[in-house]
C-alpha cells in the first residue's frame, strides 16, 4: 500500500483499504429485489397474528393527496382562521353547501368533550417541520407545509379536531412506507435490517400536538427511573445514577454488586394495543384520546420500499411504526409498570435498554 501511495495509484489504494477494512458491496437483494422486499415486509410484520394483504400495491388514490378529500368532506366553519386570528377568509360558494360526513362514530355513549387544539398550536407545529425531510406516502412536501403554515393552520385545525372528535385517523395518514436500514455493515437476512417508517408530515404534526398533551396527562404515571424521552434528562444521567447507586453500596464493608444489562427485542413492534389501552386508562387518559390512539395503532397499511422496488401492502395491528413521533413515548408508557426500586435492588431503563443492580 505504501508503494501505491508513492505511485499515486488511487484506485489501488482504495482497493487495499477496502480489503483491510473488510468492506463489501451491499447485498444485491437489498437493492430492490421484489421477492426480497416482500420477505422484509412479512418479517417486519411477523408479530401480527393474522397479517392481511390489502392489495398488490397501494392504490393510486391512496397515495395521492386528494385522498384527504374523503376525510375532510364535512361541514367546515363559515370562515377559516389563519395564523392571525383577526383575519378571516370567507369560503367560496361551492364550499357553503352541506357536505356528507363519510366518517361517523360508532359510539353512542355520552363522553366528556374530546381533546381539541387551536389554529395557533397547529401553526406552531407546522413551522417546526424540517423542510428537507422526505415526503410520506401522501406525497405532501414538508417544505410546502412549513412555508404555508399560516395559510394551512385553520384548515388543519378543523381536520385535526375532527379526527380527535370521531376517534378516527385517516387511512392515508396511518400508511407507512418502511425503509429497511441495515443494522450491520454487511446485512443480509431480514433480521439484520431496522424498519424505519416514513409517514405523512401532517400526521406527524398531529402527533406532536397530541404528545404535548399526553406528557402532561400521564406524567405521574411514568416510571421515574426511565431516563429516555424526558425533558432535560438523558443517557448521562442514567449512567451517573447507576454509578452512584453502585459506588454507594460498595462503600459498605464486604459488599458486592451484581449488574445485569438487557434490552427489549423489537421494542416498537411488540406493543399490544389492548394492553396499552388498559395502561392508558390507568394513567387517566380520557376515553376519546385513548380510542384515537387505538385507531392510530391498528389496521395500519404498511409497505417496504428499497430503491425503486415496492413490496405488497400488509395491514398491521400490532406495534407502533418506528420513526413516528408518538411511538417512543407510547413504548415508555407501555413499559412504565415494569419497575423495581428498593435499597438493595434497582431497575433502571433508557428506552428499551435496562439495567438491574443488586
Amino acid at each position: 500500500m505504501e508503494e501505491q501511495l508513492q505511485q499515486n495509484n488511487v484506485s489501488e489504494v482504495w482497493r487495499s483499504l477496502k480489503t483491510i477494512s473488510g468492506f463489501k458491496a451491499p447485498h444485491p437483494q437489498a437493492e430492490g429485489d421484489p421477492s426480497w422486499v416482500n420477505e422484509l415486509n412479512s418479517h417486519f410484520n411477523r408479530f401480527d397474528q393474522a397479517p392481511t394483504h390489502t392489495s398488490q400495491q397501494l392504490p393510486p388514490n391512496l397515495l395521492s393527496p386528494t385522498a384527504l378529500h374523503t376525510f375532510t368532506q364535512s361541514p367546515l366553519p363559515s370562515t377559516l382562521t389563519t395564523g392571525d386570528s383577526s383575519q378571516q377568509h370567507p369560503l367560496t360558494s361551492h364550499h357553503t353547501e352541506t357536505l356528507p360526513q363519510p366518517l361517523t362514530s360508532h359510539h353512542t355513549e355520552t363522553l366528556p368533550q374530546p381533546l381539541s387544539f387551536s389554529s395557533t398550536q397547529v401553526r406552531s407545529e407546522l413551522r417546526k417541520i424540517k423542510a428537507r425531510k422526505a415526503a410520506g406516502p401522501d406525497g405532501i412536501s414538508s417544505r410546502l407545509l412549513k412555508s404555508c403554515a399560516g395559510e394551512l393552520c385553520g384548515v388543519m385545525e378543523h381536520v385535526f379536531n375532527l379526527s380527535l372528535k370521531l376517534r378516527v385517523v385517516p387511512q392515508l395518514w396511518k400508511t407507512s412506507c418502511v425503509v429497511p436500514v441495515p443494522k450491520t455493515p454487511h446485512a443480509k437476512d431480514p433480521s439484520s435490517f431496522r424498519p424505519v417508517a416514513l409517514t405523512s408530515h401532517l400526521m406527524k404534526t398531529l402527533e406532536r400536538v397530541v404528545l404535548g398533551h399526553l406528557r402532561s396527562a400521564v406524567g405521574t404515571y411514568l416510571d421515574p427511573l426511565q431516563f429516555a424521552y424526558r425533558h432535560g434528562i438523558g443517557v448521562d444521567d442514567a449512567v451517573i445514577f447507576l454509578l452512584h447507586r453502585v459506588l454507594s453500596h460498595l462503600e459498605k464493608p464486604g459488599s458486592t454488586v451484581r449488574i445485569m444489562f438487557f434490552d427489549f427485542s423489537s421494542a416498537f413492534n411488540t406493543i399490544q394495543p389492548m394492553l396499552l389501552k388498559h395502561k392508558l386508562e390507568e394513567a387517566g387518559v380520557d376515553l376519546h384520546l385513548t380510542e384515537w390512539i387505538m385507531d392510530y395503532l391498528t389496521n395500519r397499511p404498511q409497505f417496504v420500499r428499497a430503491r425503486d422496488c415496492v413490496s405488497d401492502t400488509l395491514t398491521c395491528s400490532v406495534g407502533a411504526p418506528q420513526g413516528t413521533v408518538l411511538a417512543p413515548f407510547l413504548f415508555t408508557l407501555y413499559t412504565s409498570d415494569f419497575r423495581h426500586n428498593t435499597d438493595s435492588c434497582v431497575l433502571q431503563k433508557f428506552f428499551d435498554d435496562s439495567a438491574i443492580a443488586d
